[in-house]
Order: structure tokens, then C-alpha cells, then sequence
């Protein structure tokens, strides 16, 4: 009689939970589905930091408030990924070894298993959304090494559970000597072990990798950038073929002997604490970003080593803090002006005013994030407390006449009742925004993300999920965010990093982003007139007090101090006025201007310029007076005399 699945999982569990300390270890085989098997070990975690970054989602699921990660940095011989959550109980890590891939989360066992609520499979025990499927996390390890350590324990237990996993990796030649019993394949192998443990209410696992893949280690110390800038091929002409890291962590080379061919160069100091370390690292990045000859928008690649930049995405995409603080937490102090996105295809972005103390997800009723019982989550690395690396306030500037920051807010709740789920993928809540800002840094933070239960596996798509509209310019100036609340993990492949475009969620994501997108063009294309006009009237407001100050200091050197400049006017009937009678006033015919200035005032530019003109003229005017030109021309010779000055003073050559 062959064995259900369900029955090897309680088999196996009954095994870990009798099993007691001293007891000698047992093995137990690692199983997964062939589809999983070749999409996690065919490379979908394209580099390393992509694999700490689901060992940190699994940490989050399992109602952790603390992650610490050590790397062994420079060498990086051993990785330890240590978290304070739930732990594996002995059901939950029988599960694990069975069905690599598969996921008892978001399923009606996942309660029975201790990795679900109880009321609420979507929910973590503690009521925090779920990001992870339990046992990618894990697996996703194949793509560091082939073994590997869990020490898991449970509050109330006095042991702790050691699991000695070695991976296999696909290949077809064993797939084809192996038996293969409902697309179930056989992947590795895990030693199961019970040692004593002291404190019976601590909780957590550790996840620990001793000897990485080569192909890690190369990554993580960034051999290949270091090894050409070191020793550049002989074509290369005395220059480095690649870009030398602004800061890194150095360079000791292959010999692993602890001795720097390139000592590091970091931001912070030794005595720096972990968030002070992590926000000297980037300010690195802003600070480069105005600093005279550099490129327009560094980037995380020219300016960071590797590891740096790994640091720098799991940051990016973990359930942590922002490094500031939320996008919604704006208030009217930050200098940020707030819009309100407007209903799809009908509505328009409007400014909103914010009162003292009051802050955008106040007065737009907003949710995010979203953290269930447990709102603390902190992340470290290497001595870094990481926070999400993106600012709203502070930014780099241009010469661009519209300099502050401008946050689009907006969020949706498509009424999908009335349709079958199967044809809708079934609710879809969400929250977004979209930074406007003179200069995205780094560039990778350009586009549009979509995090899912406040956590990202994919990076900013700088397509903005495909916006077919001519808008590269303002393109390369937003960042935007999408925080899902419900919906979107059945759009989500399986290796979390893409999605499955065609799904109904996906879809109605990539509308309203689209839609979202062309209210900001539509709006900022209607501040920037409004900013430029502005910047013009007072430019010509400016010329006008300087042409004034002009005229009345020359009048007084003129004058000995004993005059002031004759009021100028000029009108379209100068003999309806008496004014002229007296010395202070002087009414001229507009023909005069009109000649050499033309009388069109078809915009509010040309009637600017026109009166800016009026008035350059007038000042011209004024010092003839004072010095006694006109006293004694008649009015005749006075208006042709004046018209021949203004016709060469704004002579404009040929047109």
C-alpha cells in the first residue's frame, strides 16, 4: 500500500516530536514537485541577496520582530540568518521537508501546523498579512549551497530542533534514474536532530550556511570588478575597464588569508551605531548625487560594491521602516505639496491643503502599512539596522524652475461582487502613490513597485508597468509605489520576483497606474506654466524697480539732488490730458512705443514684455528731462525725437 503524502507528514512530525535530546540523529528524504524543483534551481534568484530577502519574508510570516543576518564579511565563509519568531514546530518542518515549494499558508492546515491563524489562513498567529509560501524561503538557499543548518525551537519546548539539509541539484540525467511518484521528486536529504535547551521561552530559528557556492562568495566580495580594476587585461590601456566602487567593504582577494588588496572605504565610523551606519550609508548616495561632475543619477552600481548594493535591495524590499518615514506620514512641514488622485478615466488630480499636525493617510482615510498585531519588525546586517532607503523630503535639486516634491496619493477598491472569482481572481484593495522629483537617486529607484503585504520581491519597473504615453522625461523623475492589502498573490509567479501579467489584479493595477500616471503628467504640466509665468512676473517686476532705481539716481546726479523724475505716461489721446502743464507729469502719445514695439499684446508674455519695455522707455524719458534735451524742442520734434530713440533702442534686427 502506498503512503499518502499526509500521513508521511504526520509520520515524519510524530518522529521530530519524540525525538529527545542525545538520542542519535535520523534522516528523512526532502521532497518536491518537479515544476518547483526546476524554477527555484534553474536560477530564478538571480543573487544572493534575493535569497536573504525570502529567509527575512519567512522570518516576518513566522511573527518575528527581529532578523539579524551575519555575513563573515569580507570572507563571507558563513552566512547566519537568525530570527525570534514562531519557530518550525515539528508538524510545520515535517511539512517543509515533504513539500518544498508548496505551501500549507493560506490553507486550512496552515492553523493545525502553527503557521497560520486560526481564524484567518491569509493571517500569520500574530494577524500580520502573509507574504512567503513556506518552504520556497528555505529552498531558495539552493542558490547560496547545497547544505546548510536549521536550528528551530518553539516557546515551551525545552529542546531545540537541528535539521542538517543537502540540496541536490536538478539535472536530468538523475531525474531519469529516479522513480518518480506524482511529479514528487526527491531533492536532498535532511539530518534531524534534539539538543537541550535552556531558556524553555525562547523562540526563533537560525538558518546557517557554512561554506557558500563559489559562485556566491565571487558575488558577495564583487571578484570580477575588483579583479579587472586590479588586474586589468593588457588591451585596457592603463584604464579600468570597469567603474571602482565609490564605497565598498574591500578586496582580499582569493587567498581568503585576511590581508586587503583593497581596504574598505565606508561611510560611517567605527563608533557609529547600526541605524547611524545604515543612514550615513545613504547619505552617500544623495550627497554624490550633488556633488559637482558627477552623473546626472548615480546609480547603486557605480557608486556600491556588491555587497553594499545587496544591502542596499534587501533593504529596499523588506517590511521594515522607512528610513524617514512613511509616505503617508507627510505633513504640511515637510515641504511636500499633496495631490489626491481622482476616480479612473473620469477624474483629475487636486491639490490638498494640509492643516498643522495633520498628515496625508489623516485626511485620506489610509491604511498602509499594515503589520497586523505585531507593527515592530527591525532587520540588521553586518551591523547595519536597515530601513527602507527612500526619502521624500531633502532631495537633490536641478535648474528646473519647479523644485519641490510632489507626492500624487490615491487608492482603489473595485466592487468585483458581482463577478465570478475565477474570472476576477477575487478582491482587490490597494493604496499608491507617485513622487514627482527633480532627480530620482538612485536611478533604480525610478518606476513603479508593487509591494504585497508591505513587502517587494520585484524592483522598481521602470516602465511603469508598460506606459505606452511619450512621458520619458517626467518618467526618469517619479517613483511610485503600490501597497496591496488584499488580492494580488495569486498574480504573483513562484519566484516572487515577476508577475503573471494576464491575471485580473495585474491587470486593474496596470490601468490604474497608467490612469494615475497621466492625472500627475496632466497636473504637473499645468504647475510647470504656472511656475514659469510666475518666475517671468517676477523677473520683469525685478527689471522694473532696477530701471526705476536707475533713473532716479541718475536724475539726482543730474539735478544736484533737486529733482525728481517727471511721471511719464503713455496714452492713446494725449490731448485729452492737462497734466502736462505741469513739470513733474509728461503724457506722450502711445504711438511712440507702438512704432518700435508693435501693438500686439496677444499673450500675457508679449504684455509683459511690452510694459517692461513701457518702462525702460519711460526711464530713457526721464534722464533727457532732467538733463534738458526737451525743454526747449516743441511737442512735434519732442514725439519724433522720442519715437527715432525708441525705434533704435528696440530695434530687434531683421525678423
Amino acid at each position: 500500500m502506498v503512503q499518502s503524502g499526509a500521513d508521511r507528514d504526520r509520520e515524519l512530525a510524530k518522529k521530530i516530536r519524540s525525538a529527545k535530546p542525545g538520542d542519535a540523529p535520523f534522516r528523512e528524504t526532502l521532497r518536491t514537485s518537479e515544476r518547483v524543483l526546476r524554477r527555484v534551481t534553474d536560477g530564478i534568484y538571480r543573487e544572493p541577496w534575493a535569497a536573504i530577502r525570502e529567509l527575512i519574508s519567512n522570518a516576518y510570516d513566522a511573527d518575528a520582530t527581529r532578523v539579524i543576518i551575519s555575513t563573515d564579511a569580507p570572507r563571507f565563509q558563513r552566512l547566519t540568518i537568525r530570527d525570534n519568531g514562531n519557530g518550525f514546530t515539528a508538524e510545520a518542518l515535517a511539512a517543509m521537508c515533504h513539500n518544498i515549494g508548496g505551501s500549507p499558508k493560506r490553507t486550512l492546515t496552515g492553523a493545525n501546523l502553527g503557521v497560520t491563524a486560526k481564524d484567518d489562513p491569509n493571517l500569520s498567529p500574530s494577524g500580520r498579512r502573509l507574504i512567503g509560501k513556506l518552504g520556497i524561503g528555505l529552498f531558495s538557499v539552493s542558490q547560496l549551497t547545497q547544505q546548510f543548518r536549521i536550528i528551530t525551537k518553539v516557546k515551551g519546548e525545552k529542546s531545540r530542533t537541528i535539521a542538517d539539509v543537502v540540496l541536490y541539484r536538478y539535472s536530468e540525467p538523475r531525474k531519469q534514474h529516479q522513480p518518480v511518484t506524482d511529479e514528487v521528486e526527491t531533492t536532498g536529504e535532511v539530518l534531524i536532530t534534539k539538543v537541550a535547551a535552556e531558556d524553555a521561552d525562547a523562540h526563533g530559528t537560525d538558518v546557517i550556511i557554512d561554506h557558500p557556492l563559489p559562485r556566491t562568495r565571487d558575488e558577495f566580495q564583487s571578484r570580477n570588478i575588483w579583479e579587472l580594476i586590479l588586474n586589468p587585461p593588457s588591451d585596457a590601456e592603463g584604464e579600468e575597464s570597469v567603474v571602482r566602487p565609490i564605497c565598498h567593504i574591500g578586496y582580499i582577494g582569493p587567498k581568503d588569508d585576511d590581508t586587503y588588496q583593497e581596504k574598505p572605504v565606508l561611510p560611517w565610523a567605527n563608533g557609529d551605531n547600526p541605524l547611524t551606519r545604515f543612514k550615513k550609508l545613504t547619505q552617500a548616495m544623495f550627497v554624490r548625487a550633488d556633488q559637482p561632475g558627477v552623473e546626472r543619477r548615480p546609480s547603486l552600481i557605480s557608486t556600491f560594491d556588491n555587497y553594499l548594493r545587496f544591502v542596499w535591495l534587501i533593504a529596499l524590499s523588506a517590511p521594515i521602516d522607512y528610513l524617514e518615514k512613511h509616505p503617508f506620514d507627510i505633513g504640511a512641514e515637510d515641504g511636500v505639496r499633496v495631490f489626491r488622485l481622482g476616480a479612473m478615466k473620469v477624474g483629475k488630480a487636486e491639490e490638498i491643503k494640509l492643516k498643522p499636525r495633520e498628515r496625508v493617510r489623516d485626511r485620506l482615510k489610509l491604511r498602509a502599512p499594515e503589520r497586523g498585531g505585531l507593527p515592530e519588525f527591525t532587520v540588521l546586517m553586518d551591523d547595519l539596522e536597515l530601513r527602507r532607503p527612500i526619502r521624500f523630503t531633502g532631495l537633490p535639486r536641478t535648474t528646473n524652475k519647479l523644485t519641490t516634491p510632489l507626492l500624487f496619493v490615491g487608492s482603489d477598491e473595485p466592487n468585483m461582487s458581482k463577478f465570478d472569482p475565477r474570472v476576477t481572481g477575487g478582491p482587490l484593495q490597494f493604496e499608491g502613490y507617485l513622487l514627482w522629483s527633480p532627480r530620482v537617486v538612485p536611478v533604480e529607484h525610478n518606476g513603479a513597485l508593487i509591494r504585497i503585504g508591505d513587502s517587494s520581491g520585484s524592483l522598481f519597473d521602470q516602465t511603469f508597468m508598460r506606459y505606452q504615453i511619450s512621458e520619458q522625461t517626467r518618467k526618469e523623475q517619479v517613483s511610485a509605489e503600490i501597497f496591496v492589502h488584499d488580492g494580488m498573490d495569486a498574480a504573483l509567479n513562484i519566484d516572487r520576483e515577476s508577475f503573471n501579467h494576464s491575471h485580473p489584479h495585474y491587470q486593474y493595477l496596470t490601468a490604474w497606474m497608467h490612469d494615475a500616471f497621466k492625472q500627475f503628467a496632466t497636473k504637473h504640466k499645468s504647475l510647470g506654466s504656472e511656475t514659469r509665468m510666475a518666475s517671468t512676473l517676477a523677473g520683469h517686476a525685478k527689471a522694473r524697480e532696477k530701471l526705476e532705481e536707475l533713473a532716479e539716481n541718475a536724475v539726482s546726479r543730474l539735478t544736484d539732488n533737486e529733482e525728481t523724475p517727471v511721471e511719464v505716461r503713455f496714452v492713446d489721446h494725449p490731448e485729452l490730458f492737462s497734466d502736462e502743464s505741469k513739470k513733474e507729469v509728461v503724457v506722450l502719445p502711445s504711438s511712440i512705443l507702438k512704432s518700435a514695439l508693435g501693438s500686439q499684446r496677444s499673450s500675457k508674455q508679449n504684455a509683459l514684455e511690452y510694459t517692461t519695455n513701457e518702462a525702460k522707455m519711460a526711464a530713457i524719458i526721464q534722464i533727457l528731462y532732467a538733463a534738458g534735451v526737451l525743454d526747449k524742442l516743441s511737442r512735434n520734434r519732442r514725439e519724433k525725437l522720442l519715437a527715432d530713440i525708441a525705434a533704435v533702442v528696440f530695434f530687434r534686427g531683421a525678423e
